[in-house]
């Protein structure tokens, strides 16, 4: 999952902080 996002850090740091929020909320 945590190489889901770390591409999008590099491309998008907007886009991957919100894929950050949803994995510590629970998946929402």
């Amino acid at each position: 999952m945590d190489g889901c996002w770390v591409p999008d850090i590099q491309d998008s740091p907007g886009e991957s902080r919100t894929g950050i929020l949803v994995i510590l909320g629970g998946g929402l």
